[in-house]
């Protein structure tokens, strides 16, 4: 019994970890923000689509979430989902239809549905995320939290959502705590997690240059940090991106690929944690397919797109990594 215990507690942390991975590398290739949602609602219907109108079919990604310890992958700890959409999002505050993308992220953990409510670890996140066009600037996020850890040394139950907004020329943003029962409408490090977002398009021009040969853009990125919010507080991450392309496998194919590093800057907690991503254009991506419909999407939209290939988040043993498994499109 105490095996199990153990094995159960050891899985809920990478999976825990693991969605911070993907949320962080999705964030630093093609920002995230977030759309609202009636607050009694379950994950799955966060996306609030009734105010965004699409003007072409969305791309899909799948990602699977594994431990690996010594270059094997023990364990199969999670799927993510993410959905880009172009098309138009309709702003409660101005009464107005805005261009902009829209973006969802699910992720799960593996628990047969037969356990529901009665398994030792369980984890449904989902965030969703407006950005208007073209300069990617981010007007309404929000994210969902469902997880429960239940073990022998440790229990965790979370069940809240987040929503931040600037619709309306101001930062609005409200916690609610469904397990509490507690609204929390302060936020100290708005203004920074916002700020932040604005750099991302920066990295974003600077790196799809770099792919494409002009790395002088690189020297734009000294010293650029990006910052994560963990353990209620924002550590920066000091950025590195490697100049030259390397070879990926990825999809049963070897992909030339963008890396980039991320370490907490000097001074802050987690050192040795190090947050590692592979990058591809999205046109590239659809070449690589041979798929029609993803090379048609590519020439029509996302023009600095890089899509994430693979993502690793350092631990004290072993790594957790997120790998693209398939791409598409879906029609809406």
């Amino acid at each position: 019994m105490n095996a199990r215990v153990h094995s159960v507690g050891f899985r809920a942390k990478p999976a825990r970890l693991a969605a911070g991975l993907i949320i962080t590398a999705l964030c630093v290739v093609r920002p995230l923000v977030l759309p609202a949602t009636g607050l009694a609602q379950s994950p799955v219907d966060l996306d609030c689509r009734e105010r965004f109108t699409p003007n072409l079919p969305a791309l899909i990604l799948k990602y699977e979430v594994t431990y690996r310890l010594f270059r094997l992958n023990l364990m199969h700890l999670a799927d993510a989902v993410v959905s880009a959409a172009d098309g138009e999002w309709f702003n409660e505050a101005s009464g107005e239809w805005l261009p902009a993308y829209f973006l969802t992220f699910s992720l799960d953990t593996l628990e047969d549905p037969s356990e529901s409510g009665r398994s030792r670890y369980a984890i449904h996140n989902r965030l969703s995320t407006v950005l208007i066009k073209p300069t990617l600037k981010p007007l309404f996020f929000a994210k969902r939290d469902l997880m429960r850890v239940d073990t022998f040394y440790n229990k965790v139950s979370i069940n809240n959502m987040e929503i931040f907004s600037v619709e309306a020329g101001k930062y609005d943003y409200v916690k609610n705590d469904f397990i509490a029962r507690a609204v929390i409408t302060n936020m100290p490090h708005f203004a920074k997690l916002i700020e932040q977002r604005g750099e991302v398009f920066r990295f974003m021009k600077a790196i799809s240059a770099a792919y494409a040969g002009d790395t002088n853009g690189l020297a734009d990125l000294d010293n650029f940090t990006l910052s994560i919010f963990t353990d209620n507080a924002f550590v920066p991450f000091a950025v590195d991106v490697a100049p030259q392309l390397r070879k990926l496998e990825a999809l049963d194919k070897k992909y030339k690929a963008l890396r980039f590093n991320a370490v907490p800057a000097p001074g802050f907690s987690g050192r040795g944690r190090v947050l590692s991503a592979w990058v591809a254009p999205f046109r590239y991506v659809a070449e690589m397919e041979n798929d029609a419909e993803l090379r048609w999407l590519a020439n029509e939209t996302f023009e600095m797109g890089m899509i994430p290939l693979r993502a690793e988040y350092g631990l004290k043993l072993g790594t957790v990594r997120c790998e693209l498994v398939a791409i598409g499109l879906k029609r809406q």
